[in-house]
């Protein structure tokens, strides 16, 4: 894939911000904050029997932080709440089709919304 096409990709993800909303009758929520630059987000997590039911985010405010949590909320619905501890950035990297470790503040946006999910893991007990 081309650069021009990836990029157009994650424009597309961040202006539908399919995810990006309170979650209603939410299981589990969890918060996180990246201070190099006033990044925080907020998760939601809908959870039944043991499945990843819905996934959802709010106040992240820059543009990898966005489409990384979309791109997340997209991908673990349907999935069992074990899937939770398997997000880390390689785990990001495949998602994106770029290694977001070449970047530092690529990097630390897209760790943001990692660490959020996986909070998650730790408050159900898988």
């Amino acid at each position: 894939m081309a650069d021009t096409d990836i990029y157009d990709k994650y424009v597309d993800i961040f202006n539908q911000k399919k995810h990006f909303r309170k979650l209603e009758g939410k299981d589990v929520v969890s918060a996180d904050s990246y201070v190099s630059c006033a990044d925080n987000i907020r998760v939601y997590v809908r959870i039944s029997d043991g499945m990843i039911e819905d996934a959802s985010f709010d106040k992240v405010s820059c543009f990898v932080g966005v489409v990384v949590s979309e791109m997340l909320a997209s991908d673990m619905i349907g999935k069992p709440v074990s899937y939770l501890d398997s997000i880390d950035i390689p785990h990001i990297n495949k998602l994106m089709g770029v290694d977001v470790t070449q970047n530092f503040q690529m990097n630390g946006c897209a760790e943001l919304p990692v660490s959020a999910f996986r909070e998650i893991a730790k408050k159900v007990k898988i």
